[in-house]
Parts: structure tokens; C-alpha cells; sequence
């Protein structure tokens, strides 16, 4: 396949007020969104909130974002949620030249889509699942990531909601953030 990029227009992102909490301006961001290069594959099993294993024998870490790891608080809600988009799901996988092609454990590092068009990087920041993360490098759509959190957080969704694990999970690195 050629290699192509295709240009990231998120002028809806740029035109939303810096306070605003609709319900909708996530996913005219998520809409926005296009990929460059991509393969497909089938996953065959969730890891974890931003892990999947795919039929070809390796696994995906998914760019751009962390969700809570095993012991901490929200980690079945957003391996759940990652469950119900991926599992059993033919994807594709889009790489970030900017971004190493494996992390350190030998997974590949990529952004999934789904079928019709969403990517789950971003579904799952902007539904409160998963954290912005840039990891060294800001990678293609940081910018549009970061927007899709901070929407997350004034709405309250999913981590950021204040009864999830008492109000602190959105403190990540917080002694209160680990389950009991």
C-alpha cells in the first residue's frame, strides 16, 4: 500500500469555546478524525483499557492514551468498554511516524479503528475510559486527545466523574486512586 496521510481538519476543535460542555462536541472532534496508513487486523482479545491482541500473534498498545492498570479503580469499566468495541471486531491499524513502532514490551503502537470509522483511541478519552498520554514525543492527535479530555472532564464522564473511586480518580498518581 502507498504510504498517505491524510491532513487532521479539526477546525470544529479549534471553533469550540474553551468552557464548553456540550454532548456533542466530542464526537464532532472523534468525527473529525482520519487515518493515514493502515492495516487490518482482528482482535482476538482484550488486555486491558489500551491493549488488545490481534490474530497475527502480537499485540496492540494504543497511542496516545493510558487507562487505569490492574488493582486500580476504573480498570473494569474501561477494559469493559474496550471489550465492547474491539472484541471479535476486524480493525484497522494505523502507525504515528512519529511514535516508536513497538514500546519496550514488543507490542506495536498504533491507533485502532473500528468499521465505521471511529477511532477507539479516541472514544475512549473522549467517554472519560482512558487519559490523554503523550509518551516522549506529542504524537498526531495530541491536540485533538488533550480537547477530548478536557470535554470529558467538564461533562464528568467516566473518570472524571466525581463519584468515580470517590472523587479521586481523575489523580491518577494518587495513594486514593488504587483500589482497596
Amino acid at each position: 500500500m502507498e504510504k498517505t496521510h491524510y491532513a487532521v481538519l479539526l477546525l470544529a476543535l479549534l471553533q469550540l469555546p474553551a468552557a464548553s460542555a456540550t454532548a456533542r462536541a466530542p464526537e464532532t472532534i472523534v468525527k473529525a478524525l482520519k487515518p493515514g496508513t493502515i492495516t487490518q487486523a482482528e482482535v482476538i482479545r482484550v488486555i486491558d483499557g489500551d491493549t488488545v491482541a490481534i490474530r497475527s500473534g502480537g499485540s496492540v498498545r494504543l497511542i496516545g492514551i493510558d487507562t487505569p492498570e490492574t488493582g486500580r479503580c476504573y480498570t473494569q469499566e474501561a477494559t469493559q468498554r474496550q471489550q465492547t468495541l474491539t472484541a471479535g471486531q476486524t480493525v484497522w491499524l494505523e502507525a504515528d511516524s512519529s511514535q516508536d513502532d513497538r514500546d519496550r514490551y514488543g507490542r506495536l503502537l498504533r491507533y485502532i479503528w473500528l468499521p465505521d470509522g471511529r477511532m477507539v483511541n479516541a472514544l475512549l478519552v473522549a467517554e472519560g475510559y482512558a487519559y490523554e498520554y503523550t509518551f516522549r514525543e506529542p504524537y498526531q492527535y495530541t491536540e485533538a486527545f488533550m480537547q477530548l479530555e478536557h470535554e470529558a472532564q467538564l461533562a464528568g464522564l467516566g473518570l472524571w466523574n466525581r463519584t468515580t473511586c470517590d472523587g479521586l480518580a481523575g489523580r491518577r498518581y494518587s495513594n486514593a486512586y488504587k483500589t482497596k
